[in-house]
């Protein structure tokens, strides 16, 4: 078997263009097909949540952003939240969470459907941050979708510094509306 050392463009490329217009139409193609496929997922998102939720192969999801109702109500920074329908929370969610949706779908070939909103209280009065988001998967299990948010959840320590402060300020305030 003899190889060829030398390749023309036309055997190298499978793509065939006849003019520039060609070219641009598929390209629009391309990232209209993308936008499509972001916007599906608001949409799903946004919808109410149908009586059984995605099945996915358990084994190839991340086992650190599966969560069981028992350890959403047990970890610390799920314990102050509610879960609720996401379609009932009505919030814009960050591009980076849609974009992670993606690529999760086609990481495991599913789409995920029965997304779960995971609120606060302090998120129900501003609704100023982004929920954690789940995707519902089976009777008692929940994929986490935006993990990059968990860090807005942890209970911030407080240091001894501001601790300090905020005894600071209580004792300026009693002191000074008793005057």
């Amino acid at each position: 078997m003899e190889l060829k050392r030398y390749h023309n463009e036309d055997d190298m490329s499978p793509i065939r263009f006849s003019c520039a217009d060609e070219a641009i139409g598929e390209i629009k193609n391309l990232f209209f097909r993308d936008q499509l496929e972001e916007e599906q997922i608001m949409l799903r998102i946004f919808t109410k949540n149908e009586e059984h939720g995605t099945k996915v192969d358990l084994k190839r999801l991340n086992i650190d952003r599966v969560f069981s109702n028992r350890q959403l109500k047990r970890r610390t920074p799920f314990n102050r939240g509610k879960l609720t329908d996401a379609s009932v929370y009505h919030y814009d969610y960050s591009v980076n969470t849609i974009l992670g949706i993606k690529e999760e779908q086609k990481r495991l070939e599913v789409e995920f459907k029965n997304f779960m909103a995971l609120i606060t209280p302090s998120k129900r009065k501003a609704n100023n941050q982004e929920p954690l988001l789940f995707a519902h998967l089976e009777r008692d299990v929940y994929y986490l979708l935006n993990p990059e948010i968990i860090e807005e959840y942890q209970p911030k320590a407080h240091s001894f510094k501001s601790i300090l402060n905020w005894i600071k300020n209580r004792i300026f305030t009693k002191t000074s509306t008793q005057s």
